[in-house]
């Protein structure tokens, strides 16, 4: 997780930084933060990819009515 944190230190607008980080910890079993990842990574720039990220995290912390 270090580098990815590094990386979004030197470089904090690059959505899919944010979007690697999220997968890292989503797959760390740290999902809330991994949510917290994906919409900053999704604020800063709106790809597919992230969103979907986004809804199978919400998914799997049971929030079905925001997942779908």
């Amino acid at each position: 997780l270090e580098p990815l944190r590094r990386a979004i230190a030197l470089r904090p607008s690059y959505a899919r930084t944010w979007s690697n980080l999220g997968l890292a910890l989503r797959k760390l079993g740290n999902l809330s933060e991994a949510l917290e990842a994906f919409e900053t990574g999704l604020a800063l720039e709106p790809l597919k990819n992230i969103e979907v990220n986004l809804a199978c995290t919400e998914l799997m912390l049971g929030r079905f009515d925001s997942g779908w």
